[in-house]
């Protein structure tokens, strides 16, 4: 029951938290397409592991949290060295494979009752519709994403709106996830 009613009392107060910090206590899914945040596929293995290394920083990757990632072939090879075991990494080939794996994986119901916030790392257009779904649903949602990728469409919908901030930029910001 104080699920239900904290589910609520998010729906009404996601504009208003868009801006805050994660609540530790709060379950998050992220899906994350690691080729957006590092700008393309054809990237050095340094770029790639920047990129997850901003994420996590910038996104407040908590212990209880449900981490997907998703990426093109060209880019797997890499990532496999780079993200930790005990986070799950789908590969796609194509035209927006990554993003489609990663929407495909959920249903928002399921996102609804399993998770308090999702997180998309990503700033790709394709995300907009199943946030906006997910939310009236009640969960938080927060847009992480590489500085210049973030699609406008996210805009104006009380999203949680973050850009990747590397470690050492972010030491003096006092980020808390």
């Amino acid at each position: 029951m104080s699920s239900t009613i904290n589910r609520r009392s998010n729906a009404r107060n996601a504009a208003r938290n868009a801006g805050r910090n994660i609540d530790i206590r709060d379950r998050a899914l992220h899906l994350v397409d690691l080729e957006n945040l590092a700008r393309g596929p054809r990237q050095d293995l340094a770029i790639y592991r920047e990129a997850w290394d901003d994420y996590t920083f910038s996104a407040g990757i908590n212990e209880q949290d449900h981490i997907e990632i998703a990426t093109c072939g060209l880019v797997m090879k890499d990532v496999a060295f780079i993200v930790p075991q005990r986070y799950q990494i789908r590969c796609g080939n194509g035209e927006d494979a990554a993003d489609n794996i990663l929407l495909e994986l959920l249903t928002p119901e399921f996102i609804a009752h399993a998770y308090e916030w999702l997180v998309i790392g990503s700033g790709d257009h394709a995300f907009v519709p199943l946030a906006l779904e997910v939310q009236s649903l009640g969960v938080n949602i927060r847009v992480v994403s590489a500085s210049g990728t973030r699609s406008a469409e996210f805009s104006g919908h009380g999203f949680g709106i973050r850009e990747l901030v590397s470690r050492s930029d972010g030491s003096s910001l006092g980020l808390i996830a």
